[in-house]
Formats: C-alpha cells, structure tokens, sequence
C-alpha cells in the first residue's frame, strides 16, 4: 500500500487544502493509498484522511532557521512503513496522472530541481533561502530516508545555526554529496515564474504536458520586477477551476 503524507499547520492554509490534494490524488493516482495529515487543526478533514499530532522534534530552535524542517521527520516517524511513499507541499496542484512517478525504484529520496530558475541563483542570492532544489513533492521507499534525518539529528547545531531553510539544508548537505535524486524535467512548474529557465518562464501559464504546479512564494525578497507571488487560494482562471473541481466527489 502506497502512503502520501502533508503537513499542516496553523491557519495559512485551511482544511480545503488537505481535501483538495486527497482527491486530486485519488483522481491522479491509480492504485490504493493511505492518506496521512500531521496536523494541529483537524476540524473538517475528509474521514478518510489519517491525522496525526504535529512532529516535535527541533522544536528547540527557532523557526526561521531551517525553516519547514519538521518534512525530515517523514523519514524518522514513518521509517517502519514499508513500500512507496510521498509527501506533498499543501501548494500544489496536481494536474496529470503520476502513478508511474510514484513507483518508480527510489533508492535515494527524489525532490524537484528547480528548472525554472536562473542555474546560478543560488550563488546571486546566497543570503537568502533560493536553492536549486525544492522539497514540495519528495518520493521514497522503505527506510532510505532515514540517513537524512539521522544525518541531521548529528549535526544539529551546526546546521541550524547556518541554514535558513530545509531545502538550502537539503542541497548543500546532501544534494551536492549525491544522496538525493531529483525529478527530470517536464515534471514539476511554478506557477508564479514558468517552467525552464531561459526560454519558458510564463508565469500563470497552464503547463499541460507537466504533472503538477506549486504555488510557492518564498522568492518574494529576491523576486524580479514583474514575477508574481500569488498564493493557489487566490488564483483566479485554470487553476481556481481545476482546484474547486476536486470538492466533487
């Protein structure tokens, strides 16, 4: 049985966003699944959904130092589930059928490659959180995360100390060491930049071919003129029409 995790937490983005993603996965995913939720707000949350309390672990540091870093204990709370898994970031929308995704042989933890930005961003923009990888969509099996999370719990001061964000984390420290994998291109597209830079930054553009679009915002501070930061709850045309559509049941 394959299992989909996601995290929520607080009010930024309410319980549509959990039941909008499970039947968008039960439309683009076609063998059976569990459908897991760590949550501190469990009102209005399909009955099918599994909820689980939110991870405490590096509850000790302060927020904005690896910042969305409770992803990592997937791999640790969830390590004595066999099989295929994945987790979702609660802003994306998935848009084409990506069960061959899922099964493909994941020996390292699979994370998206952020095609669409300029290659050397990360170095333009050090001092922010950008990063060449992005973790809104991460597939593995078994226990082969684990490294990661171990990897983490031995470093943890150091790491916190000098890491804004998971994903800056993630690339220096393991993307870069060859202990992740990323997706190929035409998987994954940012709605508010496009899909591969030089040539297909669109922002807003229906990607078709792809398999699902994020909806992240995190590039506000170092953004060009004119690149939008529009959250999925506010998106007006295909992707307020796409995502209302998964309310039916």
């Amino acid at each position: 049985m394959t299992n989909f995790f996601c995290l929520k937490w607080g009010t930024k983005y309410n319980y549509e966003y959990v039941n909008r993603l499970f039947y968008s996965l039960k439309k683009y995913y076609q063998e059976p699944f569990n459908f897991h939720c760590l949550t501190d707000i469990k009102t209005d949350l399909h009955t099918d959904i599994i909820v689980h309390p939110l991870p405490k672990t590096f509850y000790d540091y302060p927020q904005p130092q690896i910042f969305t870093r409770e992803k990592l204990c997937y791999f640790n709370d969830f390590k004595h589930v066999s099989g295929k898994k994945a987790w979702f970031d609660l802003d994306i929308l998935i848009h084409n059928d990506i069960t061959k995704l899922i099964h493909m042989n994941h020996l390292k933890p699979r994370f998206i490659f952020n095609y669409w930005r300029d290659p050397l961003a990360h170095i333009k923009n050090y001092g922010y959180m950008t990063t060449p990888l992005n973790s809104s969509f991460v597939a593995w099996q078994d226990d082969v995360g684990y490294s990661i999370y171990e990897s983490l719990i031995k470093t943890k001061d150091k790491a916190f100390f000098t890491y804004p964000s998971l994903d800056k984390y993630l690339f220096y420290q393991h993307y870069r060491k060859n202990t992740i994998n990323t997706w190929p291109k035409g998987i994954a597209y940012n709605y508010n930049i496009g899909a591969h830079y030089p040539h297909n930054l669109n922002p807003t553009k229906f990607q078709s071919t792809y398999k699902l679009c994020l909806f992240n915002t995190s590039h506000k501070q170092w953004a060009k003129k004119g690149e939008t930061h529009i959250e999925l709850h506010d998106a007006e045309g295909w992707p307020k029409i796409l995502w209302e559509s998964y309310d039916k049941k």
